[in-house]
């Protein structure tokens, strides 16, 4: 499992009738900035295409949950209860959790309000993806996931310095990828030259 970090949508808390509701948006299409991708390691950049979430919003995958920094043992909410909402925009994948009356929810309210809590993250599988060349950099465009759980993180930016362990599965496909190309460069060139 993967999990990506988001700092360009901060979420908010909505107080409504003695509950509480968190939003935020759990991922961000690529739309041409570079806030909108994500730097696996050096040279290698990700980016969620639209249409990465179809299958979540037609319910195909896991049952998804709301965690605090992805903790089991933190449940905000849940998409089977009702309580998780996951929607499509052109912004990207979108989240509102109605929380109910538990510590872990309490304390998330507490941090929200005092602007410890800034990023939301989610945790997801590949399903489809496609690699390719781009000048120096190799790019990995992500155009379905299975979502597993999204929610409010402490530390919402990427840290590249657990890229090495974090990103494993990633490198292992950009790899097989590369190698696939490597050997149809060279099929092609034999062949030019039978």
């Amino acid at each position: 499992m993967e999990r990506r970090y988001n700092v360009e949508a901060p979420i908010t808390a909505v107080r409504a009738g003695g509950g509480a509701t968190i939003q935020g948006y759990a991922a961000v299409f690529f739309d041409g900035s570079p806030e909108t991708e994500y730097e696996l390691w050096g040279g290698v950049r990700e980016r969620i295409l639209p249409g990465a979430f179809d299958g979540v919003l037609a319910g195909k995958g896991p049952d998804v949950v709301a965690l605090r920094n992805h903790d089991p043992d933190r449940l905000l909410a849940r998409r089977s209860a009702g309580n998780l909402r996951l929607t499509v925009d052109n912004r990207g994948l979108r989240y509102e959790a109605d929380l109910a009356d538990t510590s872990a929810a309490r304390d998330t309210i507490e941090d929200l309000r005092a602007g410890n809590l800034k990023g939301s993250s989610f945790a997801f599988q590949v399903v489809a993806e496609e690699w390719r060349d781009d000048g120096d950099d190799q790019i990995r465009e992500l155009k379905d996931l299975q979502v597993h759980d999204v929610g409010p993180v402490t530390y919402p930016a990427y840290e590249g310095t657990t890229a090495d362990t974090r990103f494993a599965e990633a490198r292992s496909r950009r790899d097989r990828w590369a190698l696939r190309a490597r050997v149809a460069a060279r099929l092609a060139e034999m062949e030019r030259g039978a």
